[in-house]
């Protein structure tokens, strides 16, 4: 795990999500500059522009990787994403991925999508009735 300014971000960033309603449903967020994605992600978690700063710069040194795994010799950066549409336990957020594989966050949102709108024992047990026609 993250520690200092980054992890501070995020920690930040899941309590004001959830002491708010949010959706995680931000219809053309992969059109938007990165400038734009995080104004969107201050603005929908109510970080700080510190927080958001953050979460530009990543926030690790080398002194605080040593402490995190055995035998550091360096650093190595990776893009930071978020995936959308995702419902756990009946509430909406954003899931923060550090990959380099750029379909991953894009299957993973859509594929949190299309559970949403999924006519399944999941879909009723957040309240939806199944389309007609379609058992379980």
């Amino acid at each position: 795990m993250a520690s200092g300014p980054l992890r501070q971000a995020f920690g930040a960033a899941r309590r004001k999500c959830n002491q708010v309603d949010r959706a995680s449903r931000l219809s053309g967020f992969f059109k938007l500059s990165v400038e734009e994605r995080a104004a969107l992600l201050r603005r929908e978690a109510g970080l700080s522009a510190d927080e958001v700063s953050a979460l530009a710069r990543g926030g690790l040194g080398v002194d605080q990787a040593d402490h995190m795994v055995e035998n550091v010799v360096g650093l190595y950066s990776l893009p930071l994403g978020v995936a959308t549409n995702f419902q756990i336990n009946g509430r909406d957020v954003l899931v923060p991925m550090a990959i380099e594989e750029p379909s991953v966050i894009a299957g993973a949102s859509l594929a949190a999508r299309l559970l949403q709108r999924a006519p399944t024992r999941l879909g009723r047990a957040r309240g939806r009735k199944p389309r007609k026609g379609v058992s379980s």
